[in-house]
């Protein structure tokens, strides 16, 4: 592999393990005359919170800053993507969304927005799970168990282009936390 490339994903990694919103402001838009202070669409009525998911250093989760309506849009799974061949060099990313383009082609979408911290309410940690109960619940045949009083209310729409929208399965509340099943 190229060393430049190695270092260029690894600069790319770092950089998006270190994005954060500052004082509301995602960035600045330059022009020749202006600099103007902008926040990217989805926090609008989202925002990254500490989880209130039962798990020792759970992490950041995403909660709505207002009602969103049963079969709502949330947000869409964003940031660069990388074909098979780099899959390797990001094996403690946790931000990874699998597509595959339309030849089936194997792409990871490497999240860089607010949509890739929704956090997945299974409790798959205080179960054991067996092959058989994955392909189950890959095929939509069993659902995971969440932990008590968590449940979904989103799940991931893929199109036919390699997108990946988060929509609301359920009506959810302000200021709830939003889960969605990562499949597994």
């Amino acid at each position: 592999m190229n060393w430049f490339l190695t270092f260029l994903i690894i600069i790319i990694v770092i950089v998006m393990k270190n994005c954060e919103s500052i004082n509301g402001v995602d960035d600045i838009l330059t022009t020749d005359t202006i600099n103007i202070p902008y926040i990217n669409s989805d926090y609008l009525y989202l925002e990254k919170r500490v989880s209130l998911l039962p798990i020792d250093n759970v992490g950041q989760g995403v909660f709505a800053k207002v009602n969103i309506s049963h079969d709502t849009i949330i947000c869409e799974y964003r940031g660069p993507i990388i074909s098979e061949e780099y899959f390797p060099l990001l094996i403690d990313n946790d931000k990874l969304f699998d597509i595959n383009n339309s030849n089936n082609k194997h792409y990871k979408i490497i999240g860089n927005n607010i949509c890739a911290y929704i956090n997945d309410c299974t409790s798959v940690l205080n179960r054991t799970y067996t092959i058989h109960d994955i392909e189950m619940i890959n095929n939509g045949n069993m659902s995971m168990t969440c932990f008590d009083n968590y449940n979904y209310n989103a799940k991931y729409v893929k199109t036919f282009e390699g997108k990946v929208f988060v929509k609301s399965i359920t009506n959810i509340n302000k200021d709830d936390e939003i889960f969605f099943s990562y499949g597994w």
